[in-house]
């Protein structure tokens, strides 16, 4: 009753570190449920080069745990093409966060890590005894807490984002703010109420093109269909 006890306390507490992972990168990147549909793919078809991919994500993020895949290829085939599938559809989303990110993509990485070991300790905690088992559980925890701390620094980098963002979008409004004046000025001058365009005054509106070509500003264009046309006379009959 411990051990799947256990395994689901693991799988809780270090899903939502993929969680983070996948909204860190852009909208276009896969979800957890994505990612995890594609590991299961991989362990059902069992393609060659995927373990090729696997040893070369292992390599990055877990060095010293490529022995334990071959001993797992050695004596649990399932087992071992599971953890394939896994290692595969991680190193495809670092792999696609890094070309937007390389700061994420580290942190991303390091989770990922964190998590192969962590699928290590809990195979070895099945046919452990239970000293060994009490000793794998507080490693468990170490692991658990280690990834928690790489998921504050990836949630404090979106916090960071996001207030960037917040300063640039109040800035342009203060700005808009303290240009309103002159911005309504330059469409009295620029004859909205007569519906006709000054073109000839020689200095260029506030909202030009850096050419100084005379384009009109948004609120030129909004009012222009409540300006009537200038009325032509009617044509002489023949």
């Amino acid at each position: 009753m411990h051990v799947p006890r256990l395994g689901l306390i693991v799988m809780l507490a270090l899903s939502g570190g993929g969680g983070a992972a996948a909204r860190s990168a852009a909208q276009e990147m896969p979800s957890p449920q994505a990612l995890q549909l594609q590991a299961q793919r991989i362990a059902q078809e069992r393609p060659r080069e995927a373990e090729a991919a696997a040893r070369a994500f292992l390599h990055l993020v877990a060095q010293d745990r490529v022995d334990a895949l071959d001993s797992l290829k050695a004596g649990a085939i399932d087992a071992y093409w599971v953890e394939v599938g896994q290692l595969v559809a991680q190193f495809d989303l670092v792999q696609n966060l890094v070309r937007r990110d390389s700061v994420r993509a580290g942190l991303v990485a390091k989770m990922f890590g964190v998590e192969v070991y962590a699928r290590g300790l809990q195979r070895a905690y099945r046919g452990a005894s239970a000293a060994q088992q009490q000793q794998l559980r507080a490693q468990l925890l170490t692991l658990i807490g280690r990834h928690f701390d790489l998921e504050d620094q990836l949630r404090a980098l979106e916090v960071a984002d996001i207030e960037r963002r917040l300063t640039e979008v109040r800035a342009e409004t203060l700005r808009r703010q303290q240009k309103r004046a002159e911005l309504v000025q330059w469409a009295k001058a620029w004859g909205v109420g007569s519906g006709t365009r000054r073109l000839c005054s020689g200095v260029p509106p506030p909202w030009a093109a850096a050419d100084h070509s005379p384009l009109p500003p948004p609120s030129v264009l909004s009012l222009r269909r409540f300006v009537a046309p200038p009325t032509m006379p009617p044509r002489p009959r023949r």
